[in-house]
C-alpha cells in the first residue's frame, strides 16, 4: 500500500501489513466513513502533539491509579463530577477537579478488585499479570479526550505522541482494552477515538442507543441494555398503570436529549401523551440553573400531570428534586431511569419521600463475593491506599486527596448490595476483557499456562470479545451483534417502610429485553394513597362501554365523553373510537357496546285487532251465506225477482271473495299473500260493483228509448269489462314495480315490521280508483235519474250502500297515506268490511226482512213499480211472470 494514501481496508484493525508513514497525505475517496475517522483523529493528534511539548510529565498526572502488568486495561471515571478553571490550564497541565462522587470511585475500586482477582485465579490467565492506568475524567469532554489520547499513545514510549500511519492493525497502544466512561455524552466522544485505533472500550453505564450504531463505533461494547430496551419497558410500564398524561424530563445532554426523543417517537403509536417536557440544566450558571428549574416546575404544575419520566444521571437531577421539595410538590409519581433508580445520593436527599413514589428500571445485578470486605480492608489500610493512589513514575505524584479521606462511615450508604449494578456491570466489563483475552492467549487450566509470548493487538481482543458467553453471578454475559448486553432489567421501586431516612431499593417487576416483556409484581407495590391502585394520570376521565372520546384541541389524550345514541354501539374490539351503526336487524340502546337483533312485528294473529277483524269476517261470510240461502230458497218470490237471483248471487259470490281476502292481511307475510290480497280485494270489489252498475243503468233507463244496455246480457257485459280492466291494471302494476315482503326498520327501534310493499302506489291506486269510479257511477245514476213522483226500492238501496262504500274509502285514503306501523293493513280491512257490510245491510237485507219477516208485502204489487219497470224489457222473462211459478 502507498505511504501517502489512507488504507481502504473495511476495519481500520486489518491485519494487513502497511508499514510505517513518517508523511501524512490526504488522498481518500470520496464518501468514505473510513477518511473521515482519520481527519477526525488528525485533528485531534495536532491537538495530543500541541499538548505535548514541555509538558509530558504533566500530562501522566492525569492517571489516578496504576499497575504495571503484562497487559494494561485503561479505566475512565468520573471520580469528581466538576472540573476548575479548566480554560486557564487546558494546555498547562491536569485541571483541578470538584465534588467528589463516592458512588463512580466505588465503580473504580470494583475495577481494581476484578483486575486483583483475577491476577489470583489459577483458572482465569494463569501465569499473566493484568495491569491498569485508571483516570478520573471529572464528567468532563476536554479531559476525556485528554485520557484517551494518552491511552491511545505507542507502548513502550518514554515520549508522548502517535505516530501517523496508513494502517494501525500493528499500533500498540498504551492500553489493551478501556474500561468507561460511564456518560453516553462523553462515550461517544471518544468511541470515535477508541474505533479509529480500534482499542476495545467496555462502558458499564452509557446506555444512548446511538452508541449501538457498530457502523460509527465498531469498538464500542457495554454490559447494559440501551436506551431503546429502556425506552420500550418506560412505555410498557406506563400502559400497564393506564396512564395517558405524563410529562418526560432529562438532562441538557446526548443521554437526556435522547432519551426524550426516543420515548417521544415511540408514545406516538400508544394512547399515551407527553403533557410536559423540558431539559435540566447541566452547563448554566448557579443563577440561570435556578430560574431554569423553576421553569420546570411551574411547567409541571400547570401540566397536572402525576407521572413523570425522568432521563437524567443523579448529579444533574439532585438540584431537581430540591426544587420540588422547595415548592412543596407532593404525591406524584416518578419514573426512573436506570442512571438514577438506585442512586443512594438522591435518596438521602432530605424529605425526598414527599414527593410521592419513585419507581424506576435498574440494570441487572449479581453477587460479587468478597467485593465489601475488599472496600472496608482498602479504606482501613491507609498506607496501601497511598501507594496506589500514587503515580508511578511520576516525577509530582498527584494523589486524590478525597480517596484519603473515605472511612467506612461516609461510603457506607453506598455499599448496599442493592446498589451494585453499575458496580456489578463495571466488574462484568473487566471480567468479558479477561476472557477475551484468555481465548486470545490460548490458555490452559490444566497446565495453568497461556502463551505470554503472543504478540495481542487490540484489533485482535476486539474479536474475540464479540464471540464472549459466559456466566458471572448468575448472570449470562453475552453481546448482541450491536456491544449490548441484552439481559432487561428490574423493576425497582422506593420503598421507606421501616425506614426513616434512606429508602430500600425493592424488586417489584422484570423487564425481558429479547422478549420485549414486563412483569409487575403488583403485590409488591405500595402507592402514597394507601391503595393498591395506581393513582392516575390521566388528561380527562376513562370513558365507560359504550363511549367514544370527542378529542378537544389538538391533543389526544384530552377528549370529552360522548354516549353512542341508539342505534349505534361502540365496536370495542375492532373501532372503540366511534360509534358504529348497527346493521339493519338489530338494534341498541343508548351508550351501548353491542347490538340486540330486533323482534319481528307484523299482524299476529293473537293481536286483538286482528282477533276482531276475524270475527267481523266470519260474521260477514255467514251473513253472505245466509243471504245467498235465503234468495236461493225464495227465488221465485217477487222480492228475489225484482233484485234478480242470478245477479244478487253473483255480487254475494264477490262479496264472498273480498271476505276471504281480509285473512291474507293477518299474520306474518309471505310473498304469495302479498301477490294476492289485492287483485282478490280490488277484483271481488269491481265485480259487485258492476252488478250494481247495470241495475243502476236500469233505473235511469226507464225514461229513455228501449234500448239493449238494459237488459241482463249487458251485466255481464259490464262485469266481464270491468274485471278486464282490474286484470289489466294488475299486470302492468305487477310486470314494472311488484308487491314484495320487506322488513321496515324505521318504525320502532327495537323491532323489525315485516310487511307488504305495495311497490308502487300508482298501481294500487289506480285498482282503487277504478272501483272509486264506479261506485261513484252507481250513486250518480241512482240519485240523478229517479223519475219525479215514483219510488223505486231498488234505487234507494244502491244509493244508501254507495254512500257507506264513499264514507268508508274517505276514511281509508288519508289515514292510509300518513300512518304507518303494523296496524296499516288494518285500515284497509275495515274500510272493506264497512263497504262489505254497506251492501250487505243496505241493499239485501230489506229484501231478505220482507221474505222473513213482512211476507205480506212480498206480493206483486209492493214490487208494481220496478215491475214495471223490467217489464219494458223482454230478455228479462221472470220479471214477466203474473205471480209466483208455485
Amino acid at each position: 500500500m502507498d505511504s501517502g494514501s489512507y488504507a481502504t481496508e473495511e476495519q481500520p484493525w486489518d491485519s494487513t501489513d502497511a508499514g510505517n508513514a513518517q508523511k501524512f497525505t490526504l488522498a481518500s475517496p470520496p464518501g468514505s466513513v473510513l477518511a473521515w475517522w482519520q481527519l477526525t483523529v488528525f485533528v485531534l493528534l495536532l491537538f495530543a502533539w500541541a499538548c505535548h511539548g514541555a509538558e509530558t510529565s504533566n500530562i501522566r498526572k492525569a492517571t489516578q491509579f496504576s499497575l504495571s502488568g503484562d497487559y494494561v486495561i485503561g479505566g475512565l471515571f468520573s471520580v469528581h463530577s466538576k472540573v476548575l478553571d479548566l480554560q486557564d490550564e487546558a494546555w498547562q497541565g491536569p485541571p483541578s477537579c470538584t465534588s467528589f462522587d463516592a458512588a463512580n470511585y466505588r465503580l473504580l475500586l470494583a475495577m481494581r478488585f476484578a483486575i486483583e482477582q483475577i491476577n489470583n485465579s489459577s483458572h482465569l490467565l494463569p501465569n499473566i499479570t493484568l495491569g491498569y492506568e485508571i483516570h478520573d475524567i471529572c464528567s468532563d469532554n476536554l479531559v476525556a479526550m485528554r485520557s484517551a489520547l494518552l491511552f491511545a499513545t505507542a507502548q513502550p514510549s518514554g515520549e508522548l505522541g502517535v505516530e501517523i500511519r496508513c494502517n494501525y492493525t500493528e499500533h500498540m497502544p498504551r492500553v489493551l482494552a478501556v474500561i468507561g466512561p460511564g456518560s453516553s455524552e462523553i462515550c461517544i466522544v471518544l468511541a470515535r477515538i477508541f474505533s479509529f485505533f480500534a482499542i476495545p472500550q467496555v462502558s458499564y453505564s452509557a446506555s444512548n442507543e446511538i452508541l449501538s450504531d457498530r457502523a460509527r463505533f465498531p469498538s464500542f461494547f457495554r454490559t447494559i441494555p440501551s436506551d431503546k430496551s429502556q425506552v420500550y419497558a418506560i412505555v410498557q410500564l406506563v400502559n400497564h398503570f393506564r396512564w395517558n398524561w405524563v410529562a418526560a424530563l432529562g438532562t441538557d445532554d446526548e443521554y437526556g436529549r435522547k432519551g426524550i426523543e426516543s420515548l417521544t417517537e415511540m408514545v406516538l403509536t400508544t394512547d399515551v401523551c407527553i403533557a410536559y417536557q423540558a431539559f435540566l440544566p447541566v452547563r448554566l450558571s448557579k443563577t440561570e440553573s435556578h430560574q431554569r428549574l423553576s421553569m420546570i416546575v411551574d411547567g409541571l404544575l400547570h401540566s397536572r400531570v402525576n407521572v413523570t419520566v425522568v432521563f437524567a444521571s443523579e448529579t444533574h437531577l439532585a438540584p431537581l428534586i430540591e426544587a420540588l421539595i422547595e415548592r412543596s410538590v407532593t404525591e406524584k409519581v416518578w419514573i426512573a431511569s436506570a442512571d438514577w433508580s438506585t442512586a443512594a445520593s438522591i435518596a438521602s436527599i432530605t424529605n425526598i419521600s414527599s414527593l410521592g413514589n419513585v419507581i424506576g428500571f435498574a440494570f441487572k445485578s449479581g453477587k460479587i463475593d468478597g467485593f465489601e470486605e475488599y472496600v472496608e480492608h482498602t479504606l482501613a489500610d491507609r498506607d496501601s491506599e497511598v501507594s496506589d493512589a500514587s503515580l508511578s513514575g511520576a516525577t509530582d505524584a498527584q494523589r486524590c486527596s478525597e480517596c484519603d479521606s473515605l472511612t467506612l462511615t461516609n461510603i457506607s450508604i453506598f455499599l448496599d448490595s442493592n446498589l451494585f449494578r453499575k458496580t456489578f456491570s463495571t466488574y462484568t466489563a473487566v471480567y468479558t476483557i479477561a476472557y477475551a483475552l484468555h481465548r486470545l492467549l490460548h490458555c490452559k487450566t490444566n497446565s495453568l499456562h497461556c502463551d505470554k509470548e503472543a504478540q495481542i493487538y487490540p484489533w485482535q481482543l476486539l474479536v474475540e470479545l464479540a464471540k464472549v458467553n459466559i456466566t458471572i453471578g448468575s448472570q449470562p454475559v453475552y453481546f448482541s451483534k450491536d456491544g449490548d448486553l441484552p439481559v432487561g432489567y428490574d423493576l425497582i421501586m422506593w420503598d421507606w417502610r421501616g425506614r426513616s431516612h434512606v429508602p430500600s431499593f425493592r424488586v417489584v417487576g422484570r423487564y425481558d429485553a429479547a422478549q420485549n416483556s414486563l412483569q409487575v409484581n403488583g403485590d409488591g407495590i405500595r402507592w402514597f394513597t394507601g391503595s393498591d391502585e395506581a393513582p392516575p394520570s390521566n388528561c380527562s376521565q376513562k370513558c365507560q362501554p359504550g363511549q367514544m372520546k370527542r378529542v378537544k384541541e389538538y391533543n389526544s389524550c384530552c377528549y370529552e365523553c360522548e354516549s353512542c345514541p341508539a342505534g349505534f354501539f361502540q365496536n370495542i374490539s375492532d373501532d372503540p373510537h366511534r360509534c358504529t351503526t348497527c346493521p339493519t336487524h338489530q338494534w341498541s340502546d343508548e351508550k351501548s357496546t353491542e347490538c340486540r337483533d330486533r323482534t319481528l312485528e307484523y299482524p299476529s294473529w293473537a293481536d286483538a285487532a286482528s282477533i276482531l277483524v276475524a270475527i267481523l269476517t266470519s260474521l260477514g261470510l255467514l251473513l253472505t251465506a245466509a243471504i245467498a240461502v235465503i234468495f236461493i230458497w225464495n227465488r221465485h218470490t217477487p222480492a228475489v225477482h225484482s233484485a234478480g237471483c242470478l245477479p244478487s248471487l253473483l255480487m254475494l259470490f264477490s262479496l264472498t271473495c273480498v271476505c276471504c281476502s281480509f285473512y291474507f292481511f293477518i299474520g306474518e307475510p309471505s310473498l304469495l299473500q302479498c301477490r294476492i290480497r289485492q287483485p282478490l280485494f280490488s277484483g271481488s270489489f269491481a265485480i259487485c260493483l258492476s252488478v250494481l252498475l247495470s241495475k243502476s243503468l236500469k233505473v235511469s233507463s226507464m225514461s229513455l228509448p228501449r234500448t239493449c244496455l238494459c237488459g241482463t246480457s249487458y251485466m255481464y257485459v259490464s262485469v266481464l269489462m270491468n274485471l278486464c280492466i282490474q286484470v289489466g291494471l294488475c299486470f302492468s302494476w305487477y310486470f314494472w314495480n311488484p308487491p314484495v315482503v320487506v322488513q321496515n326498520p324505521n318504525i320502532s327501534a327495537s323491532t323489525l315490521l315485516v310487511e307488504c310493499q305495495e311497490g308502487s302506489l300508482t298501481g294500487f291506486g289506480l285498482l282503487i280508483v277504478h272501483n272509486g269510479l264506479l261506485a261513484i257511477t252507481c250513486f250518480m245514476l241512482n240519485f240523478m235519474g229517479r223519475s219525479p213522483g215514483k219510488t223505486y226500492p231498488t234505487t234507494r238501496n244502491i244509493t244508501f250502500s254507495m254512500l257507506i262504500y264513499f264514507i268508508a274509502w274517505a276514511f281509508f285514503i288519508p289515514v292510509h297515506v300518513t300512518s304507518n306501523g303494523k296496524n296499516v293493513p288494518f285500515f284497509q280491512v275495515g274500510s272493506g268490511l264497512i263497504s262489505v257490510f254497506g251492501v250487505l245491510v243496505a241493499y239485501f237485507t230489506p229484501r231478505c226482512y220482507i221474505i222473513m219477516c213482512r211476507p205480506e208485502l212480498n206480493v206483486h204489487l209492493y214490487f208494481q213499480s220496478f215491475r214495471q219497470e223490467t217489464l219494458s224489457h223482454p230478455g228479462d222473462t221472470s220479471s214477466a211472470d203474473p205471480g209466483p211459478k208455485e
